[in-house]
């Protein structure tokens, strides 16, 4: 092991990068643990790589605790547990910290006996590492009840965009990491982070949980290469089967919102040619064929070879480690499995569409400008999806401890509600669409206007709505006929302000409260 304190620590805070990243909106959390009264349990810092776990550490001691009582401890693969709970024992030193502390071997089996000195000694003491497996694992047997906890893969797109200034389209597509570089840029850069960020956590875990008896758990993926492609199939099964949901909706209506959209840019561009020139206005005829959408189903869905027999029970469990490494996060009111990083999802899907739009049969089959018109607006209808899906997430990790709000979607046979966000004692709701584009459309607002679907859903969940709004890529504002339109990015960045403004009657519901940490 690594001790940094004092003169040596200054030094190695002088040579890090840490000084120019802004702190994440979790840095709260770690600051009132470090200054609360000692209640004998340790901090847990984790998350996936490159979400910042050693940054705010850094920026803990530098800018909240300074260096004076602070023994900084980088780990090592080769060192035991029992040496450092002795260290840790021995330091007059009130802050402890621990960098990587899951790369020691006996983590798992002994991690109570760092809880115990920080029992015992009165030390405040923050354990990090990208192992977070490690500390699922650590945190059910050894740390159980001896612990709080922060998760720093999770990155809401308010957080993303303040610290990274990107906006929500480029959160969709690379969202997930607070790297300079896009890791979920392509296939192979993907390829890697998954190996790194999660394979490699798995197989370090596997190693020596339970003293390294876990080989069957995920037989007959044994090897990293193995578990590399369960993973990687797990990720992109699920991206086609997301893939061949949209594609099942070539007759639906959605398309004859394409069409008038279309109609409604070929009307401007009349009106104002000093505006828009001679830009190009697809044809929107092939969206309507339904043989080459089969087509481009059946080609989608071609199984992958692999060495091995993939069976559920193989795959539950790799999705159980999924969900314990926060990559998926499951929502009860939807029963559905959310990516909390975006842009690995994305990745997936664009990979997967490229690949359909490359294969032979297609290409001999149609024209390329067929082809292009038909993948354009699977991507965009996919990149809506996505879009509700973020938005989605984000409201409910934001009002994950507001007891009080309810966030979930509705759908019946009237119609459907992308998103409801409800007060449980009020009996009030906001209903909401969302839309990828930029462009205010009657169709867009059907169900939210329809006064049947507005009975139903209150006949059905006792909640009077109160608010109704399309969130879409366009400027806030109202339509021709007074109807609101929400800016997707700016409601996401300033969600309680704008409920409150554009529903007064709901605003009185929200409240926050400050936690060590609160995860759905």
């Amino acid at each position: 092991m690594q001790l940094l304190q004092d003169s040596r620590l200054k030094r190695y805070l002088e040579n890090m990068e840490y000084k120019n990243f802004k702190e994440r909106d979790l840095m709260k959390q770690l600051v009132t643990f470090l200054n609360s009264p000692n209640d004998a349990r340790v901090m847990m810092l984790y998350g996936l790589r490159r979400t910042g776990k050693l940054t705010m550490m850094l920026q803990a001691i530098d800018n909240h605790i300074g260096i004076d009582n602070v023994l900084y401890i980088r780990c090592k693969p080769y060192d035991k547990i029992e040496d450092i709970s002795e260290v840790i024992f021995s330091s007059e030193k009130k802050y402890i910290f621990l960098d990587e502390v899951t790369r020691v071997p006996n983590f798992i089996s002994l991690s109570s006996a760092i809880s115990d000195e920080a029992a015992f000694s009165g030390h405040k003491i923050v354990m990090a590492g990208t192992d977070s497996l490690g500390f699922m694992y650590a945190k059910r047997d050894e740390l159980f009840d001896r612990t709080h906890e922060i998760h720093t893969t999770y990155i809401s797109f308010a957080e993303y965009n303040r610290l990274t200034g990107k906006n929500l389209f480029e959160y969709m597509k690379y969202g997930g990491t607070l790297s300079p570089e896009n890791y979920f840029y392509n296939d192979d850069n993907l390829n890697e982070y998954t190996n790194r960020a999660i394979v490699q956590n798995i197989m370090h875990t596997l190693k020596y949980w339970k003293d390294g008896d876990n080989d069957c758990f995920l037989y007959p993926a044994v090897k990293e290469e193995d578990i590399l492609s369960l993973v990687n199939y797990y990720l992109r099964e699920n991206s086609k089967l997301f893939i061949a949901e949209r594609l099942k909706k070539f007759k639906a209506s959605e398309y004859l919102l394409s069409a008038q959209m279309f109609e409604s840019k070929m009307r401007r561009i009349k009106k104002h040619p000093e505006i828009y020139g001679n830009e190009y206005i697809p044809n929107p005829e092939p969206l309507y064929n339904e043989e080459l959408a089969n087509e481009l189903q059946k080609n989608l869905m071609i199984e992958d070879d692999y060495p091995f027999e993939i069976d559920n029970t193989l795959l539950s469990r790799i999705r159980d480690m999924l969900l314990k490494l926060d990559v998926l996060t499951y929502v009860k009111e939807t029963k559905q499995y959310y990516f909390t990083q975006p842009g690995m999802r994305y990745c997936h899907i664009r990979t997967a569409i490229d690949t359909l739009c490359d294969n032979k049969g297609i290409r001999e089959k149609y024209s390329q400008k067929d082809i292009d018109i038909i993948s354009d607006k699977i991507i965009q209808d996919i990149e809506g999806r996505l879009i509700e899906e973020i938005i989605f997430l984000n409201l409910k990790k934001h009002y994950a401890d507001n007891d009080n709000i309810e966030v979930s979607s509705f759908s019946n046979i009237n119609g459907e509600y992308d998103i409801t966000v409800s007060g449980r004692e009020s009996k009030k709701s906001c209903v909401f669409e969302v839309k990828r584009s930029a462009e205010k459309v009657a169709v867009q607002k059907r169900y939210l206007t329809s006064k049947v679907m507005a009975d139903s859903y209150e006949d059905d969940t006792g909640y009077k709505i109160v608010g109704r709004a399309v969130i879409y890529s366009g400027d806030t504002g109202v339509d021709e006929e007074g109807f609101t339109y929400l800016n997707s990015s700016t409601f996401l960045v300033d969600t309680d302000e704008i409920l409150k403004k554009a529903f007064p009657a709901f605003g009185d519901m929200i409240k926050k409260e400050e936690t060590f940490g609160k995860s759905i």
